[in-house]
């Protein structure tokens, strides 16, 4: 048995009210995506307006199970002729026991970090739909990719404003003989670097041990430890996270980045007991406040988790509280950080 930890970043520091559950496999369902494993080299076409030509572009890919075979990472990155500047994304699939459904969860270099639902239409192929606002213009996404066994190919479709849809981007990804690593390069793609609302929260960057409690239903309590890196990525546009912790081998991945158009920001992370989410984070006066709800062990669940800072803006320390069901809400996890 393993405790049931859930630090994924640095405000979600959070556990399930249920203190213990199974060792848990990687879901069977993430099979489906396994021909996507490899490295692929890519190329297509780009139009960002319709009735203009289209451009080039071309990519390198590497398609690979993390934190425990619970999940594949995809890091991308795209190349553009005469364009010195790059786009890159980094996109986790998984699929979400709780929710039972398909799910893809991206950050990208224009400061973006995305969760959007995957179905598939058959065996060999899956669809995704965005609604969004760039600009102040809404727009729709859709993405069709068709699986093969050495290439793929995928079409975007895009709808912005009143406008009707037109293709994006069209293109198929060969797989490349060789399994060499995609370099990720700390740049922003053709927008400014971390305004004031990332720097700001980018000053919490740092490795930290962290030791915490987790409080359970039954009176008793759990001790945990870990080390939780964060850096500011992609010109600080994002925050990026990794931990690693016990009891178990326990590790974790997340992303936050800041969504102008919702005045607020915006987490994905994934950890090796196969959990994943998508979660908006505020300030409240000094406090980083993260909120969740949705299920969780099967029950209706609302979890908030804070963080509090030093002067110089380092994490000390976090605390979560959760109503599950129609429980009164209870504390059930603090933990203290301690910068190295």
């Amino acid at each position: 048995m393993k405790p049931f930890l859930l630090f994924a970043a640095v405000a979600v520091v959070a556990p399930s009210l249920t203190a213990q559950m199974p060792e848990l496999e990687p879901p069977e369902q993430l099979h489906k995506f396994d021909r996507l494993i490899g490295a692929w080299d890519g190329a297509g076409k780009v139009c960002h307006v319709p009735g203009e030509p289209a451009g080039d572009w071309t990519s390198k890919s590497v398609v690979e199970p993390i934190l425990g075979g619970m999940f594949l990472r995809d890091s991308s990155v795209i190349s553009f002729p005469d364009q010195p500047q790059t786009l890159q994304f980094v996109t986790l699939y998984g699929y979400d026991r709780e929710n039972q459904k398909y799910m893809q969860w991206s950050v990208s270099n224009m400061g973006e970090v995305t969760a959007s639902e995957i179905h598939w239409i058959d065996d060999d192929t899956f669809v995704t739909a965005e609604i969004g606002v760039s600009d102040h213009t809404p727009h729709v996404d859709r993405w069709v990719t068709h699986l093969g066994d050495d290439e793929h190919t995928t079409k975007g479709e895009t709808a912005g404003g009143a406008g009707s849809f037109f293709v994006h981007v069209d293109g198929t990804m060969k797989r490349a003989k060789a399994m060499d690593a995609v370099t990720r390069k700390d740049a922003s793609f053709y927008v400014p670097g971390a305004g004031p609302e990332m720097k700001r929260l980018n000053r919490m960057a740092g490795t930290y041990d962290v030791k915490g409690t987790m409080f359970l239903p039954d009176g008793s309590e759990t001790e945990i430890e870990g080390v939780q890196t964060m850096r500011p990525f992609y010109s600080g546009l994002v925050l990026e996270s990794y931990t690693s912790g016990r009891p178990g081998n326990y590790e974790a991945w997340s992303w936050i980045g800041w969504n102008a158009h919702e005045h607020r920001y915006e987490m994905v992370y994934a950890n090796s007991m196969g959990e994943a989410g998508h979660h908006p984070m505020y300030w409240v006066d000094d406090d980083l406040v993260a909120l969740f709800a949705g299920r969780s062990m099967g029950q209706p669940t609302v979890r908030r988790s804070a963080s509090s800072f030093d002067e110089n803006g380092a994490v000390n320390k976090s605390w979560t509280h959760v109503i599950v069901g129609t429980g009164e809400p209870a504390r059930v996890f603090e933990a203290n950080y301690a910068k190295r």
